[in-house]
């Protein structure tokens, strides 16, 4: 029996922000492009304000852009919250307990909770953005008068290759950023109250004792410095960090599972 379907199944049965926050901020989102657009729709303007106009309406990627910063930032916020959270709370609430009765090991519980928050919602948060979009830009579409510039050089081709391009930098991003949360899942598998507080405090106190010690800010700005994300699909994936990062990634989640086997507080 495979069992990674009911163990996805079930992370999304307990965290619902997971999926209820995007689809909630995309609603909101469409309600706020509806409302402007009925505001718009009684607005003329003439053609000298149109022509200086256009060069902001018309922007498709940019618009493209814009819709998923939002949407991943939704995401990206929910996504942090349950891995600080996840295999805290199952010690936090004994059900530990009952998940380690049933035949299913550490290491694919871990596996499975990563490949959720790295994965699975990154990409459905990606495929509600994109349903926003094309909705947000048939509503554009049906926008008549003076104000049908904003939609003029947009094209299905261009919006397919625009996409595209936040669909790469989305994938390569995801590789960028998983240190980050195997970290906060060791965080999480270790902290005994607290886990936020056990995930910022390492780093603080190192980029505070290398302030004091040596006079320089290299860790801090090396941690900011990584929180970037990837712009250029191609040119990440040629970043030596980025493969390093891979490695350590590989490495705390070996952590994780060992903590998880052995820390069950009983």
């Amino acid at each position: 029996m495979n069992t990674l379907p009911i163990l996805i199944r079930r992370e999304f049965w307990e965290y619902r922000s997971l999926w209820q926050a995007p689809l909630w901020a995309a609603g909101l989102l469409l309600l706020a492009i509806l409302m402007g657009l009925l505001g718009l729709a009684r607005v003329q303007i003439g053609d000298g304000a149109s022509d200086q106009l256009n060069v902001v309406g018309g922007t498709l990627t940019g618009s493209v852009m814009g819709t998923a910063a939002l949407l991943m930032l939704v995401g990206s916020t929910v996504i942090g919250s349950y891995l600080l959270d996840c295999l805290y709370a199952e010690r936090r609430d004994r059900s530990i307990l009952f998940w380690k009765s049933l035949p299913v090991s550490d290491e694919r519980t871990v596996l499975t909770k990563f490949l959720v928050a790295l994965v699975i919602v990154p990409l459905g948060v990606y495929a509600v953005e994109v349903l926003t979009h094309l909705v947000g830009a048939l509503m554009l579409l049906s926008l008549r008068g003076s104000w049908s510039f904003m939609v003029e050089g947009w094209t299905v081709g261009g919006w397919l290759r625009a996409q595209g391009s936040l669909l790469g930098s989305i994938l390569v991003t995801l590789l960028w950023y998983a240190p980050y949360a195997a970290y906060l899942m060791l965080g999480s598998v270790y902290a005994r109250r607290a886990p936020m507080l056990t995930v910022i405090l390492p780093p603080l106190v190192l980029g505070m004792g290398e302030r004091l010690i040596f006079g320089t800010s290299h860790i801090s700005v090396f941690l900011f410095q990584r929180l970037a994300p990837v712009a250029h699909p191609i040119e990440g994936l040629m970043r030596p960090g980025l493969w390093l990062g891979l490695v350590l990634t590989a490495a705390m989640l070996w952590g994780v599972v060992r903590l998880r086997r052995y820390r069950d507080d009983t």
